[in-house]
């Protein structure tokens, strides 16, 4: 459809050489705006210029047959005809009007945005040197970084922070950086399903530790919570995921003289380790503990995932000392500065980087290193954090690396001894409740073929089992295979014969444990005892 404006100065604006009103409106620009999901949507720059074609201001819309001229430009026109036509004019200027620019709309995090690295902390965007000016990129995030204004001391304040208690702050520090760049290596590839914990007892002054060297936003609220609060698992799942590129501190686990207390704290525990695992974007979790090796409603696999570093136990008069040295150490504002220049070096240098990760991830880990456990990965991703950060921000210095490696060697070993500990504990406690599981699934069991009538158990296979209405009866063989396929590794039948033995759960000769039958020694376990200690949730077996 051909239609004709003209705009005729001291008249106004014609539409096929009839004056339609005193003023004409203009699309001046147009920017594509594009949220998290990928959906899109239109901003449109209108200006308005009155009868002798000045200027009277411009507006942003999102919908151009929204526009109210008086109330958005002050123009009243008592001769305007037909506004409709005026809608038109803009609508078909915006379908003409080359797109000027893209704007994306993106929550924290890291972005390929048309395949350049963005990474968004907070209310900050750093994009690459090279970056295209025709793209926008804002934060949907209304948190703000602290940044400090003297630039000048930037890595000595770094130093100060990382050698102020050499052992721990060494590994907090990086610990928190850690939280800063896990979304860069989790775009990367990085598997970042590490949590960190700073474990000492009450008063050694864990939460303002964590507070300084990790919390780098304005305000605490947002970025810190208490086992003690009351914050549903979806709201934590939410926050988590929110503050990606910066830390959350879960404070204050501690034994309390509530078990229900203790199993809230341990259930929020196994939460946060599952949202940092199942997220692609998340924050680094920073938990303060006076223990954690004491509960048994922490699922091994949360424990596993959770890198401790412990304070040295200090007496009054050293905390009141290191309670001096923190206030004079530099106010943490300056770190707001040290994280944005520091993933700047990384996003500018993006490809140099990723093949650093990709080559430093396949590197083979010491001998020392348990590799039935999580501390491998958590020894590549630490060793990986300090090495880039050193190389792109901080400068090589060798006393840091070698306080560095052997602060993490000493913790990744004591934390490697726990866990080997923790897992016997696991597996002797929950034998109770796999052999009651095998009675109570039958005919179902799929590792063990369960037999209710004797002459259908073959006693000389140990591949099946013999259930009464009293007892279980079970070979040795056959007990271990069945635990093996439960749990898919070796178990000592021993351990577990040991426990029911203490319980009083087996039936036995007086000289052996076991009891002959049809030619072949069984054990035989009371169903009945074996339900009530199963009931009865007793931890302590």
């Amino acid at each position: 459809m051909d239609l004709n404006f003209c705009f005729v100065k001291g008249e106004g604006l014609k539409f096929n050489n009839e004056l339609i009103s005193s003023f004409e409106p203009r699309v001046v620009n147009s920017v594509r705006i594009v949220d998290e999901k990928g959906k899109e949507r239109f901003l449109y720059t209108v200006e308005v210029f009155n009868t002798n074609g000045e200027s009277q201001g411009e507006k942003t819309f999102s919908r151009l047959d929204k526009i109210n001229w008086v109330q958005d430009f002050g123009v009243f026109d008592p001769y305007l005809k037909s506004p409709k036509i005026l809608e038109t004019k803009l609508i078909l200027e915006s379908r003409n009007k080359q797109i000027e620019s893209k704007k994306y709309v993106l929550q924290p995090g890291f972005h390929l945005v048309e395949e350049h690295p963005v990474v968004i902390i907070a209310d900050h965007v750093i994009v690459p040197k090279d970056f295209p000016s025709s793209i926008v990129v804002e934060s949907s995030s209304e948190a703000e970084l602290k940044v400090g204004t003297d630039e000048t001391t930037l890595t000595e304040n770094v130093k100060k922070y990382i050698m102020f208690e050499p052992q721990m702050s060494v590994l907090l520090f990086f610990g928190a950086m850690y939280g800063i760049i896990k979304p860069i290596l989790r775009g990367m590839g990085v598997n970042c399903d590490m949590l960190i914990a700073l474990v000492a007892p009450s008063g050694h002054l864990k939460t303002t530790l964590v507070r300084l060297y990790a919390l780098l936003l304005d305000g605490i609220e947002e970025q810190e919570i208490s086992f003690m609060d009351t914050v549903r698992s979806d709201c934590l799942i939410n926050k988590i995921k929110n503050l990606a590129g910066s830390n959350l501190l879960i404070d204050d686990y501690h034994k309390n003289s509530s078990s229900y207390v203790n199993k809230k704290f341990d259930e929020r525990l196994n939460i946060a380790t599952r949202a940092i695992s199942s997220s692609e974007d998340s924050a680094g979790v920073i938990i303060t503990a006076e223990a954690l090796k004491e509960s048994r409603n922490i699922l091994f696999s949360s424990h596993d995932r959770i890198f401790k570093i412990q304070m040295p136990l200090q007496n009054e008069e050293k905390l009141l000392d290191m309670k001096k040295r923190i206030n004079s150490l530099p106010n943490n504002d300056f770190l707001g500065n040290v994280v944005l220049t520091f993933i700047q070096k990384l996003v500018d240098n993006y490809t140099e980087v990723e093949k650093e990760v990709r080559e430093h991830m396949k590197k083979e880990l010491p001998q020392w290193i348990n590799q039935s456990t999580r501390t491998g990965n958590q020894f590549r991703i630490l060793t990986l954090v300090e090495r880039l950060f050193m190389k792109y921000f901080q400068g090589e210095d060798e006393k840091v690396d070698q306080l560095f490696s052997s602060s993490l060697e000493k913790s990744i070993k004591k934390q490697t001894d726990e866990l080997c500990k923790r897992r016997n504990i696991e597996y002797e406690t929950n034998a109770f409740e796999l052999i009651y599981m095998l009675i109570e699934q039958g005919s179902q069991c799929k590792e063990l073929s369960i037999k209710y009538v004797e002459k259908l158990y073959n006693e000389s296979s140990d591949d099946n089992a013999l259930v009464t209405n009293e007892m279980l009866i079970i070979t040795g063989a056959a007990m271990q295979n069945y635990m093996i396929k439960k749990v898919h590794h070796p178990v000592s039948v021993k351990k577990i014969i040991d426990k029911l033995d203490e319980a009083g759960v087996l039936v036995k000769d007086l000289d052996k444990r076991t009891k002959k039958y049809k030619g072949r020694r069984h054990y035989f376990i009371k169903i009945s005892v074996l339900k009530a200690i199963c009931d009865s949730g007793t931890e302590d077996i």
